[in-house]
């Protein structure tokens, strides 16, 4: 399995809307206030779903061994 791959299957773990609200983060860059304002949001609630789902992350990729 390569890294990618790994981490496809990490992401496909978290829930559609965490996993949609992680890559506007991580990947397109868009801020937190941003996204808040795409999904009718508090900031705070998207931060908390970002880093929660960030943190299901680091946990599947260690189990993987993918760093």
């Amino acid at each position: 399995r390569d890294r990618n791959e790994s981490i496809l299957e990490a992401l496909n773990g978290l829930k559609k809307v965490q996993r949609d609200r992680v890559i506007a983060r991580v990947v397109y860059g868009y801020s937190v206030k941003e996204i808040a304002n795409m999904y009718g949001c508090s900031p705070s609630a998207i931060s908390q779903d970002i880093n929660n789902g960030i943190r299901k992350l680091r946990t599947v990729l260690d189990e993987l061994e993918v760093s």
